[in-house]
C-alpha cells in the first residue's frame, strides 16, 4: 500500500478549482438577487397601476354624461339642482368619439342614505371630479361647494389618456417600469369602462 500525501501542486490545484466554483456559485446568486429586484419592481409598479386603474373605473362607472341637465337645455332649471350647489353640474369634459390625453373631468351620480339605510335622494351629482398625472403622479381633485379635495392617487404614472365612444369610455395608464439597474421603460395599462349614468 502506498500511503503518499497531496503534493503542493494537487493542494493548489484543488484550492483554485475550489474557488472557481465558489466565484461562479456567487456570481449566479448575485445574478438571482439583481433579477429578483428588477422583477420585484416591475411587478410592484404594474399593481400600483392596476390599482389607478381600477379606482378610475369604479368612479366612471358610477359617472353621469348628462350631469344635472335632464333636458340638456344648458340651463338650470327646477328640480336640476340634485346636489344644491346652485350650479349646473354638467361637467363631462369628454365629447363622444373623443381623445383626451390631459386630463378628464366628469360627475358621479350617486343616491344618498341616512344613517338608518332609507334612501333619501337619488341621483345626486357630485361636484366635478378630475384625474390628471403631475409629475409622475396620478392626481384626483373633487369638488365640494367651495372646497377642493385633492389626493395622490399612484406614483410612477407617466400618462393617461381617455377616449369616449357613447357610453364606453377607454382608459390608458402608462406606468414607469424598472427593466435595469439603469433603465426605465413604460408599460401601458388599460380598460373599457360603460358608463351607466
Amino acid at each position: 500500500m502506498n500511503e503518499r500525501g497531496m503534493t503542493v501542486v494537487e493542494l493548489v490545484a484543488g484550492t483554485a478549482l475550489f474557488l472557481v466554483l465558489f466565484a461562479g456559485l456567487g456570481a449566479a446568486l448575485s445574478t438571482d438577487r439583481g433579477t429578483e429586484r428588477v422583477l420585484t419592481a416591475q411587478v410592484s409598479s404594474e399593481l400600483t397601476g392596476q390599482r389607478a386603474l381600477h379606482r378610475i373605473a369604479s368612479e366612471l362607472r358610477l359617472a353621469s354624461v348628462v350631469g344635472e341637465d335632464r333636458d340638456r337645455n344648458g340651463l338650470l332649471d327646477a328640480g336640476e339642482d340634485t346636489n344644491l350647489d346652485g350650479q349646473l353640474d354638467a361637467d363631462w369634459s369628454l365629447e363622444d368619439g373623443a381623445t383626451d390625453e390631459a386630463s378628464i373631468v366628469f360627475n358621479l351620480r350617486v343616491d344618498e342614505y341616512d344613517n338608518a339605510g332609507n334612501q333619501t335622494a337619488s341621483g345626486v351629482v357630485s361636484g366635478p371630479i378630475t384625474y390628471r398625472v403631475v409629475d409622475g403622479r396620478l392626481e384626483r381633485e373633487r369638488l365640494f361647494g367651495a372646497q377642493t379635495q385633492r389626493s395622490v392617487i399612484a406614483r410612477g404614472i407617466t400618462g393617461l389618456r381617455f377616449s369616449r365612444a357613447g357610453r364606453v369610455v377607454t382608459v390608458s395608464l402608462d406606468v414607469r417600469v424598472r427593466r435595469g439597474d439603469y433603465a426605465d421603460g413604460t408599460r401601458t395599462l388599460s380598460t373599457r369602462v360603460r358608463v351607466v349614468n
